[in-house]
């Protein structure tokens, strides 16, 4: 094993792949036990030459790799996915299944609205287009849809290769209503077929498309979703927000008397500037023909007065 961004390679119990899957597999059978079981179970029965410390972060890099979350149960936190990664810390007295559940918490919406729905034109391409929110790609599961409002960017979690294979698995760690929520929501913002949607992910070479698994069950009723459902609601709000700026009100026509004012504003702008074009071409002929009327006068002036010398 290559050391690892920022710590040595042998503070980790977890040197080779075949390590990895051990300790996956440690995990997903003693998935309810406390943290500090497990990692005393994975030191006496694989790594009983290895610390505490260096099984836990073997442990939080196995996560890394196999759920694609930002996890510490270490003294030494792993470096982040990105800056902006939110980690998710795993107390001694907590089991892989309170931890996950701290990851993705349920909410209730009993007193929601029950008939709101997403909007058809929710999709990656008019969201960073028309509301001007930069997506951002994040390899941190926990990170989805996660709205940054200061700084207007969206992350979206990039590899749908990961989420598919964990829904073929019988009894995943992730609960089911994340991993369908989330492909739910990439199908939404990444509408397969669509023309905008297949140059977006090319330049930002996303290969969300070519893993393409068409899910009959991929709902626009917001009441479905119990995980994602306040982010994609903060999202919603931020993409119906008024538009600000040139390229937003350009592009976007949620609001059709806005989307029309500007274009009619844009409109007589071109013409005021295209009149004032001729009207200053038009006044400098009519300055020219004025001089020479002038100069013409004052020739034939000059002939009457050799004439009459004369």
């Amino acid at each position: 094993m290559t050391d690892h961004p920022g710590i040595p390679a042998h503070e980790f119990a977890t040197q080779t792949f075949d390590d990895i899957f051990r300790v996956k597999a440690a995990i997903e059978r003693h998935r309810s036990a406390a943290q500090h079981s497990i990692v005393t179970m994975i030191q006496s029965e694989i790594f009983p030459n290895a610390s505490l410390d260096q099984i836990c972060r073997g442990v939080d890099l196995t996560i890394h790799f196999w759920l694609t979350l930002s996890v510490c149960s270490a003294t030494i936190q792993l470096p982040r996915f990105n800056s902006s990664s939110t980690v998710a810390h795993w107390e001694s007295d907590w089991s892989m299944e309170d931890i996950i559940s701290r990851c993705f918490p349920t909410h209730d919406f009993s007193n929601s609205n029950t008939d709101a729905k997403i909007q058809h034109d929710l999709t990656a391409v008019n969201i960073q287009r028309e509301a001007g929110i930069r997506i951002c790609w994040t390899s941190n599961l926990t990170d989805h849809l996660l709205y940054n409002s200061l700084h207007r960017t969206l992350c979206i979690y990039a590899h749908k290769a990961c989420i598919i294979s964990h829904t073929k698995q019988v009894d995943c760690v992730i609960p089911k209503q994340v991993l369908l929520e989330t492909l739910w929501t990439l199908e939404i913002l990444f509408p397969y077929g669509d023309k905008k949607t297949r140059h977006f992910l090319k330049e930002e070479k996303q290969p969300l498309h070519r893993i393409h698994q068409p899910s009959p069950s991929t709902t626009l009723e917001l009441q479905v979703f119990i995980i994602w459902r306040r982010r994609l609601e903060e999202l919603i709000d931020a993409f119906n927000a008024p538009r600000i700026g040139y390229r937003q009100l350009r592009y976007s026509r949620n609001n059709p008397m806005q989307w029309w004012t500007f274009w009619l504003a844009a409109i007589i702008a071109v013409l005021t500037i295209i009149f004032g074009i001729i009207s200053s071409i038009t006044a400098l002929e009519q300055t020219r023909l004025a001089q020479k009327s002038y100069k013409l006068a004052l020739a034939q002036f000059n002939s009457s007065q050799g004439s009459s010398s004369v």
